[in-house]
């Protein structure tokens, strides 16, 4: 079975280059099937279905992708909760080389400023991890992390207000 849909996989894609049809791809999980003048893609990144945001070594590998197909044009729509975010921090990433912050701070501070919006308690470290650890935070002003990575971290219990959260977090 395996062979039959090798087959027809690499049928439809000879057919795509024949008749020069553009292969859509979300460049933060794959690369197109094969070199195109056009590369389009949509962003929904790692996460299930479209809650995800991207840090920016991310970024930087669908850069990375876009500059190895050699497409002539290229168009990259983020399709995310932070959709609008991550289009911003990449294109001012292309222009400049630099990743914008994702919050006004850093460390502990952009952890609550981000938990702030919508985090709900009381909670357990995994309900945390599975309904905030998608998001972003600046850890220092050069570095960006998903929350998940910080809270990770903390000890398994539950937290009754994001204070206890952010507490145990500067342990």
């Amino acid at each position: 079975m395996r062979e039959v849909r090798s087959v027809i996989t690499e049928n439809v894609v000879n057919l795509m280059q024949d008749f020069d049809v553009v292969h859509s791809v979300d460049l933060s999980k794959e690369e197109p099937a094969f070199k195109s003048e056009v590369v389009y893609t949509r962003l929904f990144g790692k996460g299930e279905h479209n809650i995800y945001q991207f840090v920016d070594e991310e970024l930087e590998e669908i850069d990375h992708r876009i500059l190895r197909s050699e497409a002539r044009r290229v168009i990259a729509s983020f399709h995310g909760l932070r959709m609008n975010t991550d289009a911003i921090r990449f294109k001012e990433y292309k222009k400049t080389g630099a990743f914008l912050p994702v919050t006004s701070f850093t460390g502990a501070d952009s952890v609550r400023q981000v938990m702030s919006e919508d985090a709900e308690f009381p909670s357990s470290k995994a309900k945390l991890i599975g309904h905030q650890g998608w998001k972003v935070v600046d850890l220092t002003s050069n570095k960006r992390v998903h929350l998940s990575e910080l809270l990770s971290k903390i000890p398994e219990k539950t937290y009754n207000d994001l204070h206890e959260v952010v507490e145990a977090l500067e342990v």
